[in-house]
């Protein structure tokens, strides 16, 4: 018997909804319109970065992961035939992946041996040479460029950071969309400030 998970995944996903061979999944929702809308929200031309330093401070706090381990492998060292005036520094980057801002793939995660639109991970998952479906090259290929929209529910809910326990919900979401003005559009790209 399907668990609740099971049917509510059977019924939410759109596994076929781009066709049998789609791995962009609701990215394919980025229409030429929805860019369009996009470029056409810009008022100042403002460039925010999102993505997390590579440092100890990161987000790997689980066993057996550790944050990202950055050293100095050169640093002025003489490049070129004696007397050249030329040196370059240059450095090395331990770290797990999820210890940075990364995209996940539809092959990272799978369930009951099947990836998103159905391909199998035993037909598509190769030790040595990943993914041959849905890997990340199908999102970043021809790229994710949208209108972002931020909903900062901390600040909405009085704090700086919100509980690591905290569970956002779909009030929470509507409510930041009425506090900041916001309307949610088919292509746009969401993100969350916790």
């Amino acid at each position: 018997m399907a668990t609740n998970f099971d049917k509510l995944a059977e019924q939410l996903r759109n596994w076929g909804r781009w066709g049998a061979e789609d791995q962009r999944g609701t990215l394919n929702h980025i229409t030429p319109e929805a860019l369009k809308r996009g470029a056409a929200s810009v008022k100042q031309g403002k460039l925010f970065a999102c993505g997390l330093n590579y440092d100890d401070k990161g987000p790997q706090q689980n066993a057996g992961r550790f944050n990202p381990i950055r050293s100095a492998t050169a640093i002025d060292s003489p490049l070129g035939p004696p007397g050249s005036r030329a040196a370059y520094s240059d450095d090395i980057v331990h770290m797990f992946l999820q210890a940075a801002t990364q995209w996940d793939a539809f092959a990272h995660v799978h369930y009951d041996g099947v990836m998103y639109n159905g391909f199998k991970v035993c037909d598509h998952l190769h030790p040595g040479n990943g993914a041959s479906r849905c890997g990340i090259e199908h999102l970043a290929r021809p790229g994710i460029t949208s209108r972002g929209v931020l909903l900062d529910i901390a600040r909405m809910k009085g704090v700086d950071i919100l509980p690591r326990d905290y569970a956002i919900t779909p009030d929470d979401m509507n409510a930041a969309c009425e506090k900041y003005g916001v309307t949610i559009e088919s292509g746009d790209i969401l993100l969350v400030r916790t």
